[in-house]
């Protein structure tokens, strides 16, 4: 049986990849992070910003 991958929210998934999660949620609204905007609310999958960080790492590492 698979599990769905549980969701955090903008305060766990900011800490998470350690910036304000103001700066995680406007990121969302641009397209940067994936998220899913739930009302007022932003959900996001650990996956997804497991991805995002990789991107910075390679980005980073080719400047």
């Amino acid at each position: 049986m698979i599990f769905p991958e549980p969701l955090l929210d903008s305060d766990e998934a900011a800490a998470f990849i350690r910036i304000h999660p103001k700066t995680l949620q406007r990121f969302a609204r641009e397209g940067q992070i994936q998220g899913i905007h739930i009302g007022k609310l932003w959900q996001f999958r650990q996956s997804a910003l497991e991805r995002w960080i990789e991107r910075q790492t390679v980005t980073k590492a080719r400047a």
